[in-house]
Order: C-alpha cells, then structure tokens, then sequence
C-alpha cells in the first residue's frame, strides 16, 4: 500500500509539472535561421561575387548566435577559382526584437575554402529585419593565399611560380529571410 501512494503522489506531482509547463509563456531561447544572398564587391580591387549564405543557432531575445556556410560565386582577377565555400560564426542582436520591423548589427568571423588555399572570412554589416525579411549592407574582408605565375616585363612566361596573399575587401548587400 505504502509503494502505490508513493507511485501515485509522483505520477500527481510530474502531471503537474508537465501541466504548469504548458502554461509557460515563451521560451528566451529559440532556434534561429538566416538566409541570404547578396553582392560583394570592390571596384579598386577587382573583385565582385555573388553569395548565398545561411546561419543556423539560438537566439536569446534579441542576441542571435549561430554557425554560417554559404557558397559564393567570383572573385578577383588573381583567383584561379571562382568557386569559394564560407564558414563562419555569426552573432547578429536585433534592437527591438519583438517588434516586426527592427534594426540589427551583424558580425561574422571564419574561414574560406577556395580551390587554391583556406583563407579568412569576416563581415561587419547592419540593416533591418521587417516581419521574415531581411536586408543587410556593410563592409567584408578576406585574405587568401594564390599561386601567381612568373612574367617578365613584355609579358612573357618565365616558368615557375610564387605565392601571393590577396586581400579584398569591399561592400556587401545581401537579402534574404530571417526566421
């Protein structure tokens, strides 16, 4: 008899926290998902891609911090390969977070693949957020390592090659869906 009650008080005290737990208002902690795709481009330093980039993490109220891949398209002139892979930290914080039009900050921070070395991927931008969607401009910064080929002055090939770190950096516009 004395094991029933036991078993039965505990059944009563779990279906009461299990009940109170429905109750509850909304959690501070959420799953987050950016998607966007954009234009990065630098005029002086010849460089122009088009990116598609997704951030998955939490966010907590109006701190959104997650892990980014994306995949962009051109380059620079010195870029053998146009193809090139971001992965990145991102921490994004939304003003008025509970509103549907506001602000935010964006930074990320990471590394890039390229065909011819890894490199480092960074942005800082602002922008809004209205209802899911989203606008952000800013500025970007990568550098790079590529394998140049070896011309004398009439241009022409001397053999062999050498490394050279690039480095562009230039104006990014992206859109997309914030969830």
């Amino acid at each position: 008899m004395k094991i029933k009650v036991i078993v039965l008080g505990t059944l009563m005290c779990c279906s009461f926290l299990f009940l109170q737990a429905q109750n509850e208002q909304k959690s501070n902690i959420n799953y987050a998902n950016i998607t966007e795709w954009g234009f990065l481009g630098s005029p002086s330093e010849r460089y122009f891609s088009f990116e598609g980039t997704t951030v998955n993490g939490i966010a907590i109220r109006g701190h959104v911090m997650g892990l980014g891949l994306g995949i962009g398209i051109g380059g620079g002139e010195q870029s053998s390969s146009f193809v090139y892979i971001p992965l990145y930290l991102n921490y994004r914080y939304y003003f008025n977070y509970d509103q549907k039009f506001t602000p935010h900050v964006n930074v990320a921070f990471g590394g890039v693949s390229r065909y011819e070395s890894l490199g480092i991927y960074s942005s800082l931008t602002t922008g809004f957020r209205a209802a899911k969607f989203s606008f952000s401009s800013g500025v970007f910064l990568q550098a790079y390592e590529v394998e140049q080929y070896r011309y004398d002055d009439f241009g022409n090939y001397t053999g062999g090659t050498y490394k050279e770190v690039i480095v562009p950096w230039g104006i990014i516009l992206k859109l997309g869906f914030a969830f």
